[in-house]
């Protein structure tokens, strides 16, 4: 018993989603960050779609944002790789999770809002947002 509650908490605590919660969190989470950053709708179309404009500085912030909503960016803009990997696992197979990481995780910039635009650009290889939409 002490397993089954040790491991329903460390599913709770790793932020594990099923594709619908993913879904939701997901659209919930562009709203607000298009609210906070200010980005248009078309600029937040693109990113969403995968093309991002990674000097566009509404679109770094935007990308930042997102990260941070799922903790893939901690509060200091670090990378957290463990947190693409939580969602991207419910997106693709293990050895492309495995690619993006090896791939994305070189990504190293001092500015944060870059840096975040150009992980969002990282991952949009592997899966984008909109594609979400279609699972």
């Amino acid at each position: 018993m002490k397993t089954i509650v040790l491991i329903f908490g460390f599913c709770i605590c790793v932020g594990a989603l099923t594709i619908e919660e993913l879904k939701t969190k997901l659209h919930t989470e562009q709203s607000v960050c298009a609210t906070e950053t200010g980005i248009d709708q078309q600029k937040a179309n693109d990113v969403i779609q995968g093309n991002v404009d990674v000097e566009d500085k509404k679109v770094q912030l935007y990308s930042e944002c997102i990260l941070k909503k799922f903790n893939v960016l901690d509060k200091n803009g670090v990378f957290k790789p463990q947190g693409i990997a939580l969602v991207m696992e419910l997106l693709i197979d293990e050895n492309a999770v495995k690619q993006l990481l090896s791939e994305c995780s070189t990504i190293s910039e001092d500015n944060v809002y870059l840096k975040a635009s150009k992980l969002v650009q990282c991952f949009s290889k592997y899966k984008t947002m909109k594609a979400v939409d279609f699972l």
